[in-house]
């Protein structure tokens, strides 16, 4: 059922203020009834009012500068003025105006006049109140576009550097096998040494393009949502001691210390294969960035409802600026390692998939030249 419209009548003649009010509320229409412009002021303000009937002779505020203040205040500047008056010269008329009425109704009014009078501008304040919500709803479908369309670049971006990782990261490793089975045709021509460094180079080669088209068939099947998300209790300190072991030899290449930090156990509810591909991308570029004889450290803090992990190395830091898009595929970054390790620049993109599927958020803090904190919280049973 429609709220029947409120008016207040603010009208120092009892005599008029209960004919008015009497006429109104046969109507239809919501009345409250004050005797003074102070007391029309306060109600005003506490109160929503879809149109005012008001005197101008008042005995302690004039109409006039009641009507001034209503329209100065934010919360009651839009509510029609309607001036009931005795004085209805010109000058009076457009003094009213100036200060902000919509119309004016003589005293002693006829009845006709005054309720057509107030049907005719509540019927403003409908039409103006129909416009507002449909102004509001434009907004909100404007925001709706925009976050439509900033998705839509974000998908276009994603789709680029997609493009991009296969036409050129994939290709390079590609041209190199095709180099070394050119080479393979005159085997005889080359000394062991130089072979050795062919095979090693080559096994290399293999690796990298292994872990990329990993990456990107797993990126993949995240945006599609066909990625197996399963869940169970595991020990972190337990997973970040296997994913150290995994990784301590590519560590001891560059004689860099792996220290597990984490002092109790800590249960939570995580996917396996996702938690450790988030520890072992972590721990891959902080070695990767780390520079020969460093340290990396992984530790962990809980509080109620999370556990909060940190991947924390000595290593060549990430710029301000760079370090806003690490996490983003749109904005991929390749930079070689302190050893001129390579990358397949989805690392990070996967840890923040991950990371968000669960429930949780990923940063980075980093000081160039000083080291990086990679950090990731996860939900607590």
């Amino acid at each position: 059922m429609t709220e029947p419209f409120s008016i207040l009548i603010a009208d120092n003649d009892p005599e008029s203020s209960a004919h008015s009010g009497a006429l109104l509320q046969e109507s239809g229409y919501a009345i409250e009834v004050v005797r003074n412009g102070r007391d029309a002021l306060n109600l005003a303000n506490a109160k929503p009012f879809d149109l005012i009937l008001l005197d101008v002779m008042m005995p302690d505020i004039a109409g006039y500068d009641v009507c001034k203040r209503l329209k100065s205040h934010p919360n009651t500047r839009g509510i029609p003025v309607i001036f009931l008056t005795a004085k209805n010269d010109a000058k009076s008329i457009a003094r009213g105006f100036r200060i902000g009425a919509v119309d004016f109704i003589a005293k002693p009014f006829q009845r006709e006049e005054l309720l057509a009078r107030v049907k005719m501008h509540l019927e403003f304040v409908s039409q103006q109140q129909a416009l507002d919500k449909y102004a509001d709803l434009l907004e909100q479908k404007n925001l709706e576009l925009k976050q439509k369309n900033a998705q839509l670049e974000e998908l276009n971006a994603s789709k680029d550097t997609f493009f991009s990782i296969i036409a050129h990261d994939v290709r390079s490793p590609l041209a190199g096998f095709l180099s070394f089975a050119e080479l393979l045709r005159n085997l005889s021509s080359i000394k062991h040494e130089q072979f050795q460094e062919l095979v090693t180079h080559f096994r290399q080669s293999a690796e990298h393009l292994l872990a990329l088209l990993e990456n990107l068939l797993t990126w993949a099947q995240i945006q599609r949502g066909t990625i197996e998300f399963s869940p169970q209790r595991l020990n972190l300190r337990m997973r970040v001691e296997s994913a150290i072991n995994l990784l301590r030899q590519n560590a001891e290449q560059k004689e860099i210390v792996l220290k597990n930090a984490l002092q109790q156990d800590i249960e939570l509810d995580a996917d396996l294969n996702m938690l450790e591909t988030i520890l072992r991308n972590l721990l891959s570029n902080a070695i990767k960035f780390t520079p020969r004889g460093g340290q990396i450290e992984i530790r962990a803090a809980c509080d109620d409802a999370s556990v909060k992990v940190m991947v924390s190395d000595t290593g060549i830091g990430v710029s301000e600026e760079n370090a806003a898009n690490v996490f983003r595929i749109g904005k991929k970054m390749k930079k070689l390692g302190t050893a001129g390790e390579k990358g397949t620049g989805l690392g990070l993109v996967l840890c923040k998939e991950f990371v968000e599927k669960h429930g949780g958020k990923i940063g980075l803090e980093s000081l160039v030249n000083h080291g990086t904190t990679v950090w990731f919280t996860l939900p607590l049973p």
